[in-house]
């Protein structure tokens, strides 16, 4: 990602698998003021309320919605839930200019999804 920057690429969005969802590297796109979208692993930790944490299966989130919360060790983030192959996903968005998190929709999810999958 460096050596792209450094050919003067900056992307809209990094985009990835549950692979890749880890805090180090959700800090590191953090601290590049970077937009990021990936799937997350339904055990991950959030706070509707400020110090109560539960996972993220245990959310109360609509089919094909969003809420925005606190992932544990992070910020404050957009987790969408999308039904594919008969089961939940789940996906944290997070925007560089975060005081503007509740303003990414499930639409935009589902549009970056989209460009995710065409890639």
């Amino acid at each position: 990602l460096k050596e792209v920057q450094l050919w003067g690429l900056q992307p809209l969005w990094i985009t990835g698998d549950s692979w890749y969802s880890s805090l180090d590297n959700f800090k590191f796109l953090k601290h590049q003021e970077l937009n990021f979208m990936f799937a997350l692993k339904n055990n991950r930790l959030v706070s509707i309320e400020k110090g109560t944490y539960i996972q993220i299966r245990n959310l109360d989130i609509p089919d094909n919605s969003s809420v925005t919360v606190y992932l544990k060790g992070f910020n404050f983030v957009k987790i969408c839930k999308k039904i594919f192959k008969n089961e939940y996903r789940y996906y944290v968005l997070y925007q560089s200019q975060n005081d503007n998190i509740d303003s990414i929709s499930y639409d935009d999810f589902e549009r970056i999804h989209s460009e995710h999958w065409n890639i």
